[in-house]
């Protein structure tokens, strides 16, 4: 919708745009339905209310009917884009015209000049709405750019495996109490716990020392390569406890029948 106001009432409402101007730039929408611009697109999506409706690359859908004629299927390969063009020709001095279909690569349509949406805000919440996540674990900034990518490497396998952005932590097993964060290159690193609470919650680890709380142990085993656990709640006994727990339960041992 777009925002308007009343000439009569000076109030402001959100309508629907009444007209289009006649200007020829077709728009693949993401119901893989060509409009004729943008304008026509949006005007479509407002009137019937389907809000999910977008741009998805300039120029037709994948099928049309010289595509199809054209093409088995009416496909192109890697992510390419069938466009339909005319072919001026000369025969024996007479100009004649054909009509020839060809693959291209997608030319995307940027968030940024989707001139509709109100601020800066709305701005980036639709490119990230629009994000994909390819099945090589790369996140692309839309399926048109997913697209574009497979057209360039010629890999038909490139397909979008979900929507919204990739985790790159996942499948990630990090040892020794490692965390899997993403670093400012977007990829998946193992980084050692070290921002543990101030509580006193002691446990006791099977190297025999006394941690405050279980965090700490982590950190410890993280930072050293130690693979230790907790062996009990508390802290450890010290050695002399130790030995006498010991000869309590040997003398245990000797009074069974």
């Amino acid at each position: 919708m777009e925002c308007r106001v009343d000439p009569g009432s000076s109030l402001s409402a959100c309508r629907c745009p009444t007209d289009c101007p006649p200007v020829f730039s077709p728009v693949c929408g993401t119901d893989e339905v060509t409009y004729e611009s943008d304008c026509h697109l949006r005007r479509s999506a407002c009137l019937s209310g389907r809000r999910g409706v977008r741009p998805a690359y300039r120029g037709e859908c994948d099928q049309p009917l010289w595509c199809i004629r054209q093409r088995p299927g009416g496909r192109c390969p890697h992510g390419g884009i069938c466009r339909v063009g005319i072919v001026e020709t000369s025969v024996a001095a007479a100009p004649t015209w054909s009509v020839r279909a060809g693959c291209e690569r997608p030319e995307c349509v940027e968030p940024l000049t989707l001139m509709w949406l109100p601020g800066a805000a709305a701005a980036a919440e639709e490119a990230e709405s629009r994000r994909v996540c390819g099945s090589d674990g790369v996140t692309y900034r839309s399926d048109c750019h997913l697209r574009q990518r497979a057209f360039d490497t010629r890999n038909s396998s490139l397909t979008v495996a979900g929507r919204g952005s990739c985790n790159p932590c996942q499948g990630v097993t990090c040892p020794y109490y490692g965390v899997c964060t993403i670093n400012v290159r977007g990829e998946p690193v193992c980084q050692c716990p070290n921002s543990c609470l101030y509580v006193n919650d002691p446990v006791c680890g099977t190297d025999g020392l006394t941690y405050t709380l279980e965090c700490d142990l982590h950190s410890y085993a993280c930072n050293n390569k130690l693979d230790i656990r907790v062996a009990s709640k508390g802290s450890c006994p010290s050695p002399r406890q130790q030995r006498r727990r010991r000869r309590r339960h040997i003398r245990r041992l000797k009074q069974q029948p």
